[in-house]
């Protein structure tokens, strides 16, 4: 019977890449190193899954949980992941273990970030006091672009840091309110805070944020005796 020579040479490829894995394994065995391969977390509580080496894209006001460091092997314990930037108030502040915190991304330390460089951190991924793995997080500030608002049912679109004079009868509703970010618009939320009251008037300032962080203002005076 005569054999196949590429069924031969496709079997003898096989047996060379098994080879190769089992030579491999016997390496990390004999060796006891650790491969860091991907990780597990949640931004906004939508699950999502970061490879070695990958970048992490968020925006300031984001708020993350980093879940799980896939290890291979990872036999025994001491593997923590390290969000460098990030302390959490009620933990041990010697403590680098930042897995399953509640991480607001707004809070992160300006001096940790990569080169001093604001919008890029660090988190790192550690086995046995080693660092196996490192995660890149490209962090984007977002500002305020426009706020589109109802006088008395009358569209009005205002800028960033704008200031209106306004009746202290007029109707007033927040529309639309847009940042230099399109993916986060839709979770944006606004606060009036009062910043003057006298007879004749009063005086507001219309705050947006993304979560925690403020994006920018619109300042709101109402002219006319105040209740």
């Amino acid at each position: 019977m005569t054999t196949n020579p590429i069924h031969k040479l496709s079997m003898l490829i096989s047996l060379l890449i098994v080879c190769v894995l089992m030579a491999a394994l016997d390496l990390v065995a004999a060796t006891g190193a650790s491969r860091f391969r991907a990780l597990e977390l949640t931004v906004n509580g939508e699950s999502m899954v970061i490879k070695n080496r990958e970048t992490l894209s968020l925006v300031r006001g984001d708020v993350i949980v980093l879940e799980k460091a896939d290890i291979w092997p990872n036999s025994g314990g001491g593997s923590l992941i390290n969000f460098l930037g990030y302390r959490n108030s009620w933990k041990d502040d010697k403590s680098e273990d930042d897995s399953y915190q509640i991480i607001d991304t707004s809070l992160l330390k300006n001096g940790w970030s990569v080169n001093g460089q604001t919008e890029k951190y660090s988190i790192l991924i550690k086995k046995d006091h080693k660092i196996v793995g490192k995660i890149i997080t490209n962090l984007k500030k977002p500002k305020l672009s426009t706020v589109e608002l109802y006088v008395n049912d009358k569209p009005l679109v205002v800028l960033d840091g704008s200031s209106l004079v306004l009746n202290s009868m007029d109707n007033l509703k927040v529309g639309s309110v847009k940042s230099t970010e399109v993916s986060i618009n839709r979770r944006l939320s606004v606060k009036l805070d009062e910043l003057a009251h006298e007879e004749n008037s009063k005086k507001f300032e219309l705050k947006v944020f993304h979560g925690t962080y403020h994006l920018g203002s619109i300042f709101i005076l109402l002219a006319g005796r105040q209740n």
